[in-house]
């Protein structure tokens, strides 16, 4: 028994040291708290869901509201799977020119550089430049991507949203509140959530 009530005053220290350290409370996922279940005239009308939450201590810096776009995510999805193409050929080509380039110099000859590969743009298309046509591919779904973020208002909202505050202590009230009601209506509120996920 005792062995246990040492455990939990060595984790409330390491806990209570964790939250207090500069470190961890300047960053902005110690400020912010995932609410799900959001009923849906809430997640229509962010002002109205900062107001529920302005009252804590500090205020509300932030609401976010997560919105379903399918379109964007295989947009991200393919330019990644672009970018991991490219950086993988740019790979290749440098160790193919580091090894012709050093074969050069053992043999005293000089260094001429080899061409860039080629790939077929499309099914169909004629062969180019792989590096150019994957950087302007690249570049394609990052002007989409943008005008994605400045439309975002558009796309479905889902029953999720991020609440970013001025201070810790208002995001772990939070997150101990009862905030709604009704029965699994923003009953789920996660603390210390990395605005990434």
């Amino acid at each position: 028994m005792w062995s246990i009530v040492g455990e939990l005053r060595l984790y409330t220290q390491l806990r209570m040291w964790w939250l207090t350290n500069p470190e961890n409370s300047s960053r902005a996922n110690a400020n912010m708290v995932l609410v799900t279940g959001v009923p849906e005239k809430l997640v229509k009308d962010e002002g109205r869901l900062a107001d529920i939450f302005d009252v804590l201590p500090g205020g509300v810096r932030q609401v976010i509201v997560s919105r379903e776009s399918k379109e964007l995510a295989a947009a991200v999805k393919k330019r990644d799977g672009l970018a991991a193409r490219l950086e993988k050929m740019l790979t290749a080509y440098a160790l193919k020119c580091t090894k012709l380039s050093d074969r050069a110099a053992a043999k005293g000859t000089h260094y001429v550089a080899p061409g860039h590969p080629r790939l077929r743009a499309g099914v169909w298309g004629k062969r180019v430049d792989a590096f150019e046509y994957l950087a302007s591919e690249i570049a394609m779904c990052n002007h989409f991507i943008a005008q994605c973020a400045k439309t975002r208002h558009e796309f479905k909202p889902q029953s999720a949203a991020l609440v970013l505050f001025n201070q810790q202590i208002a995001a772990h009230l939070a997150a101990q509140a009862v905030i709604d009601y009704k029965p699994l209506s923003m009953g789920r509120v996660s603390t210390n959530v990395d605005p990434q996920d």
